[in-house]
C-alpha cells in the first residue's frame, strides 16, 4: 500500500483504468443484453404473425371437415336408397354417384391443408365409402328384389293360389 502512497499517479491510471475496463465490460453486457432482448422481440413477433398466419387455415380446415363429413353423409343416405328403389332406376344410381364424386372431390381439397392424422381419417373414410357404394349398387337392387318377393309370398291372394306349396325366402341371396 505504500508504493500507492508514494505513486498517485500509477494509482491513478489503474483506477482509471479499471474503471475503463468496467465500463467496456459493462457496455459489452449491456449490448449483449440488447441484442438479446432484440431477438426475443423478433422472436415474438415471427410468433405473432405465424399464429395470425396459421389462425384462418385454422378455419378453413374446420370448414372443410365440415363440408367433407356432410358430403360422405349425403352419399350414405343416398346409397341405402338402393335398397329400396326398383333395380333399373338409373336416375338414383347417378345421384348416388355424383354424391360420391363430390365427397371425393370436398377430400381432396381437405388432403390439401389438413394434418396427417385428418388425411388418414379422410382415406379410412374413402375407402369405407367405396365399398359402401360398391355394395349397394351390387347387393340394392338383390335386396329390393327379395323384398318385393317376401311381401308378394306373404300377401292373401299370392299365398292362397299356392295350393299348400311351402316356399322359403332366404336370409342373405
Amino acid at each position: 500500500m505504500k508504493y500507492f502512497e508514494d505513486n498517485p499517479e500509477i494509482f491513478a491510471a489503474i483506477v482509471a483504468a479499471i474503471a475503463i475496463l468496467g465500463s467496456i465490460i459493462g457496455a459489452k453486457i449491456q449490448a449483449n443484453g440488447g441484442r438479446d432482448q432484440a431477438a426475443a422481440a423478433r422472436e415474438a413477433a415471427q410468433i405473432a404473425a405465424e399464429a395470425q398466419r396459421v389462425a384462418p387455415l385454422w378455419s378453413v380446415r374446420q370448414l372443410q371437415v365440415a363440408e367433407f363429413i356432410r358430403c360422405a353423409r349425403e352419399a350414405v343416405v343416398i346409397s341405402q336408397r338402393l335398397y329400396e328403389a326398383e333395380p333399373d332406376d338409373e336416375e338414383l344410381r347417378r345421384q348416388v354417384h355424383a354424391a360420391y364424386q363430390a365427397m371425393e372431390s370436398k377430400a381432396a381439397e381437405l388432403i390439401l391443408i389438413a394434418t396427417e392424422k385428418v388425411v388418414d381419417a379422410v382415406e379410412a373414410t374413402l375407402l369405407a365409402a367405396e365399398e359402401l357404394e360398391r355394395e349397394a349398387m351390387n347387393s340394392g337392387p338383390t335386396a329390393h328384389a327379395e323384398s318385393v318377393f317376401t311381401r308378394l309370398y306373404l300377401s292373401e291372394p299370392f299365398s292362397s293360389c299356392l295350393c299348400g306349396v311351402k316356399w322359403q325366402v332366404s336370409g342373405g341371396v
